[in-house]
């Protein structure tokens, strides 16, 4: 599969989610140097399991 499909399938299914009413959070939308960039951010993120950029661990 090429990365311009999987990046289709990704916007289709955001329409799909915010058309019944869900929205999600704003970090659901960075990319992976705002990740690194975001420090105690992502720690929050990660520690509640809110999700997160898996190369973050928190040890």
């Amino acid at each position: 599969m090429r990365r311009s499909e999987i990046n289709a399938i990704m916007r289709d299914a955001d329409a799909f989610i915010q058309q019944h009413g869900f929205h999600l959070p704003p970090f659901a939308y960075w990319k992976p140097e705002e990740w690194a960039s975001r420090g105690a951010e992502v720690r929050e993120i990660v520690e509640n399991r809110l999700g997160g950029y898996y190369r973050f661990r928190i040890r």
